[in-house]
C-alpha cells in the first residue's frame, strides 16, 4: 500500500474486489479464468508512486523542450552573425540535452531556464554594432584626452586656451552624437584638427611681427 497514492490504492483494491465478484458470477471454468486474469491485469495497470513520478518527469521534460523550441522560434537567424546564430542554436540543443539528463522536476526547470538565459544572452547584429560603436566612441574620446594633454596651457593666451579646450569638449559631444563608426572617426579628426589650429603665444607673436613688418 505504501507504494501507491491513496487514490490509486483504492483503484487497485477495487479491481481485486471486482475480480472476486466476477469470479463468483462465473458459470464455468473459462469464465473464472477470464475474470481472474482481467482482475490481475487491472491491478497490474494501477501505477505506483514511482511510476507516477516517472510519468510526471517525462511530461515535464517534454513540456520544457517544447518551451525551448517555441523560444527558439522567436529568434530570427538573419538578425545574428553566423557564429552567434550557431551559439544560440547550440544553447537550445544543450538545453534539450540537459533537460533530458535531469533527474527531477527541479532539474528540468533549472535546465530549461539556463538554456533560455543562454539563448537570450547571444547578441544580435544590432547589439554587436552598438557595442562596437560604444567601444569606438570610448576609444576616440580617450584619444582626444591624450591629445589635449599634449598641449600646455601656459603656451596659450587665456582666450586661445579656452578655444582649444572647447574644441576638445565639442569633439567629445560630436563623438557621443555620432551614429556610426565613420561619424566617430570624423568627429575625432575634426576635433584634433581644431585643437591643432589654435595658435600658441609664440605663433601669435610671430604673426604680429610679420604683420608689423608688412
Amino acid at each position: 500500500e505504501g507504494n501507491y497514492s491513496e487514490s490509486n490504492w483504492t483503484v487497485l483494491t477495487a479491481a481485486k474486489t471486482d475480480g472476486d465478484s466476477a469470479i463468483d458470477k462465473a458459470t464455468d471454468t473459462d469464465g473464472v479464468t477470464s475474470a481472474k486474469e482481467a482482475a490481475i491485469a487491472a491491478m497490474s495497470a494501477v501505477k505506483t508512486l514511482e511510476q507516477e513520478a516517472a510519468d510526471a518527469l517525462a511530461a515535464a521534460k517534454a513540456e520544457a523542450k517544447a518551451e525551448l523550441a517555441a523560444k527558439l522560434g522567436t529568434y530570427t537567424q538573419s538578425s545574428y552573425s553566423s557564429s552567434n546564430w550557431t551559439s544560440l542554436t547550440a544553447a537550445k540543443s544543450n538545453g534539450d540535452a540537459a533537460i533530458e539528463d535531469a533527474a527531477d522536476l527541479s532539474g528540468v526547470t533549472s535546465a530549461k531556464n539556463a538554456a533560455i538565459t543562454a539563448m537570450s544572452a547571444v547578441k544580435t547584429l544590432a547589439e554587436e554594432a552598438a557595442d562596437a560603436l560604444a567601444a569606438a566612441k570610448a576609444e576616440a574620446k580617450a584619444e582626444l584626452e591624450d591629445e589635449l594633454e599634449e598641449y600646455t596651457e601656459e603656451n596659450y593666451s587665456s582666450s586661445n586656451w579656452t578655444v582649444l579646450t572647447a574644441a576638445k569638449t565639442d569633439g567629445d559631444s560630436a563623438i557621443d552624437n555620432a551614429g556610426n563608426l565613420a561619424g566617430v572617426t570624423s568627429a575625432k579628426n575634426i576635433a584634433i584638427a581644431t585643437m591643432d589650429a589654435v595658435k600658441t603665444l609664440e605663433q601669435e607673436a610671430a604673426d604680429a611681427l610679420a604683420a608689423a613688418k608688412a
